[in-house]
């Protein structure tokens, strides 16, 4: 993985400075200068997993690019990420909104731009992960929208003259504006008031209930008929918004949306589809709808229903939802109702690769070339980035930073020496900075009670993390701290207790491609039980003997044990040869090897 994901800390610094000039320079030609990475791919392919070891490999945050994820209280049919899953990568455009509000693609890319601001200031790549196509594609070719509150008063003489055997004009492009009859005095408006419709949507919404959607749809194939193919005539939403364009622009919204996808990016960029056969994708989707069925979606639904939420809301027409509310309300069986479930999802899987088929400059990941293995598909995708720019090159870095790693139990002087050690980096001019990570600082910020009675109820723990979950919180913290650092370009000492998690480090090491050197502290048992009861610790005596012993005899500490017995903090750091403890060096080419250990 080393050769693979070693680049973080030079796209940082890369991104911050390009952040920087661009606040002098012209928006529109320093915004296609911005890196963007974009993963998308049909439903349940497996685009989650990967967008987060791809984060963690390039420094990136990920915008959830998913039309359902936006809602609140709506986890388990949306197939929403967990906190567990996220592992720390800051993730956006998720619960954003309650169920009743509405959302679309224009919401969306505005709330976008607002949280692409944020992630470039801090020096980050952003991450469009989902398989919503068209939200990707207004985002990444900065697609305009109309100001959909804003209608002109000229437009209604035109809808309001429409009758079933006088349409619409096939193409408006090859009339004038001034050609659509004024029919603003007319008071033969089929009864329609003109000065309570000001909005042409409120209009095409109830001519669509006075007259069904049929006959909208007719419409639409008169003004559009290219829309008019690719929209059922069942989805409402979105005939009415193609004559709501034609009739505010004088052109097809088709004609728009083909000009629109033949922008460029707007960003630096890479596009990236995971597949996978398609028999594996409906075997996926199968897993997945049962999976979400024994996780509750049933009760998710009712849930919803008591809220007041209807299938007349946009959030209700996602799959799996508006099937279970047709259960709910009686019409089907629930048998029926998974089976549509199953059913629609497949399709739904077969219209996204169709649209992703047809966006240009888009990278293939089939999962069955790369044999599913996912250090290769992670591999494939880094070189696609350095080879478009987003990322550097291995040969533009000199710089090696280093992780200096001081391990032992409590009492052997962790805190004093790691310390001593940054301050002597700095003041010999060898660093400028180094930034120094005390673990048991994460621990401590779980405030507990004085009394430890407090933590149980009948003999059980209660509202608390168990120690096991602390170490790993705490780890977690240390890790992706350090990675920040080493992110910036700047050496990183840490002081924690080392067990089972030295694998941990090494893959940190190999992430950045830095050095890592490990020392573990020991001593003799008097002078341990004498600095712990100097701190008033008494009641961690025995547990630091016992970590001693273990320590001492770990196969992998040895030739790197380090005796402070007696000493001070100076004498520590005369007598201490750093490069005697070097565990795993970095190799021009993004290569490690081991330490002479």
């Amino acid at each position: 993985m080393a050769a693979v994901i070693g680049i973080w800390r030079e796209i940082e610094r890369t991104v911050i400075k390009l952040s920087t000039e661009q606040k002098t320079a012209n928006e529109e030609t320093t915004a296609s200068m911005r890196p963007m990475i974009v993963l998308s791919g049909p439903t349940a392919v497996g685009k989650t997993k990967l967008s987060i070891a791809l984060a963690k490999a390039v420094g990136g945050e990920i915008i959830s690019a998913d039309s359902m994820q936006v809602y609140r209280h709506m986890d388990i049919g949306s197939a929403k990420i967990t906190r567990e899953e996220m592992q720390g990568v800051p993730h956006h455009m998720i619960d954003v909104l309650e169920p009743w509000e509405e959302f679309s693609v224009a919401v969306f890319k505005e709330m976008c731009e607002q949280c692409l601001s944020g992630i470039y200031e801090r020096g980050h790549i952003p991450i469009i992960t989902g398989g919503t196509g068209f939200y990707v594609q207004a985002l990444l070719r900065d697609i305009d929208f109309l100001d959909e509150n804003f209608v002109p008063q000229s437009a209604f003489p035109a809808i309001l003259s429409w009758s079933k055997d006088s349409l619409p004009i096939k193409d408006a492009r090859k009339k004038e504006k001034t050609d659509i009859p004024d029919i603003m005095n007319n008071q033969n408006t089929d009864n329609h008031d003109i000065h309570e419709n000001r909005n042409i949507r409120t209009f095409l919404e109830q001519t669509a209930e006075e007259k069904g959607p049929a006959y909208l749809h007719e419409l639409l194939k008169q003004a559009d008929p290219l829309s008019a193919e690719l929209i059922h005539a069942n989805n409402i939403k979105r005939t009415i918004r193609a004559l709501e364009y034609f009739y505010l622009t004088g052109e097809p919204i088709s004609s728009h949306n083909k000009r629109e996808r033949e922008k460029p990016s707007a960003y630096l960029s890479c596009y990236f589809v995971l597949n996978d056969l398609r028999e594996r994708i409906y075997e996926k989707i199968e897993q997945r709808v049962d999976g979400m069925l024994r996780q509750g979606l049933v009760t998710e639904v009712e849930k919803l229903r008591q809220m007041g939420c209807h299938r007349g809301m946009t959030s209700m027409q996602g799959l799996g939802y508006k099937e279970i509310l047709t259960y709910l309300e009686g019409e089907t069986t629930l048998e029926e109702a998974v089976k549509l479930i199953k059913r629609d999802t497949r399709h739904f899987a077969k219209r996204q690769l169709t649209w992703f088929r047809r966006e240009k400059e888009v990278i293939w990941v089939n999962k069955n070339e790369f044999d599913y293995d996912e250090d290769r598909i992670l591999e494939f995708m880094i070189d696609k980035l350095r080879e478009n720019g987003i990322l550097p090159r291995k040969e533009q870095s000199d710089f090696v930073p280093s992780i200096y790693l001081f391990s032992g139990p409590c009492g052997c002087g962790k805190t004093t020496l790691t310390n001593a050690w940054a301050k002597k980096l700095v003041n010999e001019g060898k660093r400028k900075q180094i930034y120094v990570i005390h673990g048991d600082d994460f621990h401590a910020g779980f405030v507990e009670p004085d009394f430890k009675d407090a933590f149980f109820e009948d003999g059980q723990p209660v509202d608390i993390l168990e120690w096991e979950e602390i170490l790993k919180f705490n780890w977690e913290c240390i890790l992706d701290t350090a990675g920040r650092v080493l992110a910036r370009g700047l050496d990183v000492a840490v002081d924690y207790v080392v067990e089972d998690e030295l694998p941990l480090m090494r893959q940190l090491a190999e992430t950045y491609q830095a050095k890592l050197y490990y020392v573990v502290l020991t001593a003799e048992e008097e002078t341990i039980r004498q600095r712990i009861a100097g701190r008033g610790d008494v009641e961690m005596t025995e547990r630091a003997l016992f970590l001693k012993n273990k320590l001492d005899h770990m196969a992998e500490n040895q030739g790197h044990l380090f005796d402070t017995t007696q000493k001070t903090a100076e004498q520590e750091l005369t007598e201490m040869n750093m490069e005697s403890f070097l565990l795993q060096r970095e190799i021009k080419g993004g290569d490690t090897a081991q330490g002479e250990s």
